[in-house]
């Protein structure tokens, strides 16, 4: 059987891409059903038996501020590349990401989303990931509206100024652990 390619203009934050893949939809899939989404679970679970409780606690600050970047880079990738999901990850830089919350956290109008809505925000987007759960109750009202608020929360803090620059400084002093590993 031949194979051909498909094709899909992803746009990440305000940049556009064409993707050329054979069986685009599969390797979508795949990338998906990839994740591991017992990891974040596994990292808290090791440091909360270590025994050094700094290291442990270092540790735990670093995963955090992974699994807040994964959540965020997951949900924005729904919103703008949803049909190309791994190739939307791999071009976004983190100061794409950053923009795409803010604008988010704005309502900014010319936020660019294949998904059928009218306005990007964090209400319009959990309302549609929660379409099916429970659909027409106060349960599914409920759950929507508290997944928007902790969404713009965590966003509010993903982008605060304190906040990148601990990232940063956890980043550069696992550079240094590492390296100072290596010399001894």
């Amino acid at each position: 059987m031949d194979k051909y390619l498909d094709s899909t203009i992803i746009v990440v934050n305000e940049e556009p891409y064409c993707i050329w893949e054979v069986d685009l939809k599969g390797r979508n899939n795949e990338f998906l059903k990839g994740i591991d989404i017992d990891y974040f679970d596994y990292i808290l679970n090791v440091h909360l038996e270590a025994e050094d409780e700094k290291r442990a606690s270092i540790a735990l600050q670093a995963t955090f501020h992974h699994a807040l970047e994964t959540m965020f880079s997951l949900l924005c990738a729904y919103i703008q590349a949803p049909d190309c999901v791994y190739a939307w990850i791999s071009k976004c830089s983190n100061t794409d990401l950053r923009s795409i919350l803010r604008k988010i956290n704005k309502r900014d109008r010319v936020l660019f989303s294949k998904l059928a809505l009218k306005n990007i925000s964090w209400e319009s987007v959990a309302e549609l990931i929660f379409q099916w759960y429970m659909p027409g109750t106060e349960k599914n009202t409920s759950i929507s509206k508290l997944f928007a608020q902790f969404w713009h929360r965590l966003a509010n803090e993903y982008l605060d100024e304190n906040y990148i620059l601990e990232y940063n400084s956890l980043t550069e002093i696992t550079k240094l652990f590492k390296a100072y590993l290596k010399r001894n």
